[in-house]
């Protein structure tokens, strides 16, 4: 059956699902529910894969002497584990999540010397400890995200 096509189409009065759609944009919930899901997880593969899209620098020899491994942010899991739907915030245009380990934020955001929690000033910066961003949106985040929406939108209207 070369160059047929069959194609078969559902139609819905654009007014019905006009006032669908209004109807259940009322209630987000089911929509942030899934991107929050999705974030937890991807934000969690951060840890799993030792930093994306760029994998973080391995721990010095010294680190990983001292700690007995060379795994990276992963000794306890408390940082890994505090990234959960309880330190998220939602509100009507946006979905906030964070970890709860304050020690985060400076694997997050800040180059720093490990002996200066010490009170030990390295004046020649030999055993910086390097940012490991772990809060980090991927492309393929984007792509799922607008799925989920597309979803939504699909699911409101039929």
């Amino acid at each position: 059956m070369a160059g047929q096509t069959l194609t078969i189409t559902k139609t819905i009065s654009t007014d019905a699902a006009w006032e669908k759609l209004q109807e259940g944009l009322q209630d987000l919930d089911p929509f942030w529910d899934a991107v929050e899901m999705h974030m937890i997880g991807s934000l969690t593969q951060n840890f799993e894969s030792e930093g994306r899209p760029t994998a973080w620098e391995p721990l010095s020899e010294w680190t990983i002497a001292a700690k007995g491994g060379s795994a990276i942010l992963q000794d306890s899991g408390a940082l890994k584990g505090s990234i959960n739907s309880g330190n998220t915030e939602r509100s009507e245009n946006s979905l906030d999540i964070w970890a709860g380990e304050v020690h985060g934020l400076f694997h997050q955001y800040v180059d720093m010397d490990p002996m200066a929690q010490f009170g030990i000033i390295n004046k020649n910066k030999k055993y910086p400890m390097p940012m490991r961003p772990f809060m980090m949106f991927q492309d393929e985040d984007i792509d799922t995200i607008e799925e989920i929406l597309g979803n939504f939108v699909d699911d409101l209207i039929e």
